[in-house]
């Protein structure tokens, strides 16, 4: 069973002095200070802002000025005439393309369309000799051939128009002496009438033929004559020249012997004196969305400490309409242009160090800003 002790308050010393006790006087302080931290670091979180931004790898390039040297057709390298970091002026041979069985084949084709235009002229003067019933062929040829025969098939028939006719006319003449009836003289004359259409529809038909055929003749000259035209540009590729002057940076490495196919990218020529640059940014495809014109950039340079130097601001100019694809890191991105406010950092003590063109970057695009109160709330999970 429980028993109960009663002990008088004066009988508990230390419980009687704890009760007594006041606080120490620095705990009031340090609460004081604690909560106005508080409110000092709750103020300032909601009035600051923080940038949310997409990371970007970048290169440097000029803004304008820069060529790339593409082989616009298949063939072997016959020679190569430079080497990276060379300097190239405008019209300098950079290789030169063995083209030989082009020009084999740019010789037959042009054999090919003289003898298409030799046939287009003898179906000519075919089609005046029929037309003109005059032979006006000087050289003989299968043309002449053909008008002889037409010739001969059409002296035929105006034979028997002619025999008909003088036959109708002479039963014509019977007829009014009453010598032959009338169903007779009509018969010859209806006889006459067959052998003349015979002999205007040979006629025609003749030169109906001619013209189909100078027509397909002409159609035939044409088609040789834009496949010699595209064979003759081709062969003007024998000699790939520099479009401008400017430094050289080899894309693709070229030796003697090696086959080139059409479309390849060589090699980039970047003008030497280049006082403008343009940031090529690679975004990827999932945060493209992201981005719109006119947004604001962070550059820091690899080949320039930020600590010392620090960066570059700049604004997006344009973004590509397709995403292209790299096959050695399998990542699809999308190329944006960003315009930089300045050509060179600037480090603390004033220097400057002008940018070149190839330089890597990584960008920071700035695609919102939001109150540091709410992004820590937002990554606490308190705002859905």
């Amino acid at each position: 069973m429980i028993k109960a002790y009663i002990i008088d308050l004066s009988q508990l010393s230390d419980s009687r002095e704890i009760m007594e006790a006041k606080p120490h006087p620095f705990l009031g302080w340090f609460i004081l200070i604690l909560l106005f931290i508080i409110g000092i670091g709750l103020a300032w979180s909601y009035f600051a802002v923080i940038d949310e931004y997409v990371k970007a790898t970048g290169i440097v390039r000029p803004a304008e000025g820069r060529r790339i040297i593409i082989n616009e057709i298949s063939g072997k390298v016959e020679e190569v005439f430079f080497h990276s970091g060379m300097k190239v002026a405008a019209g300098d041979v950079l290789y030169t393309l063995d083209l030989s069985s082009l020009v084999h084949e740019f010789e037959a084709k042009k054999d090919q369309l003289k003898q298409l235009q030799q046939e287009h002229a003898n179906l000519e003067t075919l089609k005046r000799s029929v037309f003109e019933g005059r032979n006006y062929f000087i050289d003989s040829n299968p043309e002449q051939v053909r008008f002889q025969t037409y010739q001969t098939t059409q002296d035929r028939l105006e034979s028997i128009y002619n025999e008909s006719l003088q036959l109708w006319q002479r039963l014509e003449r019977l007829f009014q002496t009453g010598a032959v009836a009338k169903y007779e003289v009509d018969e010859v004359r209806k006889q006459v009438e067959r052998a003349k259409h015979e002999l205007e529809k040979y006629r025609l038909d003749s030169l109906v033929q001619i013209d189909d055929a100078l027509i397909n003749k002409r159609m035939q000259i044409e088609q040789y004559e834009r496949e010699l035209k595209l064979v003759e540009l081709r062969l003007q590729a024998k000699e790939i020249v520099s479009p401008i002057d400017g430094i050289i940076n080899p894309i693709k490495e070229l030796y003697s012997g090696d086959i080139l196919a059409s479309g390849v990218e060589i090699a980039t020529i970047v003008p030497e004196q280049a006082s403008q640059f343009v940031i090529e940014l690679m975004v990827p495809n999932h945060e493209i969305a992201k981005i719109n014109l006119g947004q604001e950039i962070s550059l820091r340079f690899l080949g320039l400490p930020f600590r010392e130097y620090g960066g570059l601001r700049g604004t997006v100019e344009t973004i590509a309409t397709d995403a292209q694809f790299d096959p050695v890191s399998g990542i699809s991105y999308y190329l944006v242009e960003a315009k930089m406010e300045a050509n060179f950092p600037e480090n603390s003590d004033g220097i400057h160090h002008y940018l070149r063109s190839g330089m890597i970057c990584e960008g920071y695009i700035i695609t919102s800003s939001k109150k540091l109160l709410h992004w820590l709330l937002g990554k606490l999970d308190f705002l859905n």
